[in-house]
């Protein structure tokens, strides 16, 4: 089923060390569903790390994934369609 990472809406990690991506789901016939996609931070560290070829020195924050959305999102959003449960599971 296709999705929306919405950028803007994304939240860093929060005490549970969990980022969370907000997603929109689309289903031809059905209203758009909304909700957030839970990955953990060393998750979202290694993929920073991977595509940015090493992480801030400060460490990984949310500006720095917001910064580099546009190289970083077609890898979160692999991570992310793994965890969202199946159509017809909704």
């Amino acid at each position: 089923m296709p999705f929306i990472l919405n950028r803007e809406f994304t939240q860093g990690p929060q005490d549970d060390q969990m980022w969370r991506f907000h997603v929109t789901r689309t289903r031809e016939g059905f209203a758009n569903e909304t909700s957030y996609a839970l990955l953990s931070h060393e998750l979202v560290a290694q993929i920073y790390d991977d595509v940015m070829d090493g992480l801030p020195g400060s460490g990984l924050e949310l500006d720095n994934v917001l910064q580099n959305w546009d190289a970083l999102e077609p890898h979160l959003r692999d991570e992310i369609e793994m965890v969202l449960p199946p159509e017809d599971q909704l």
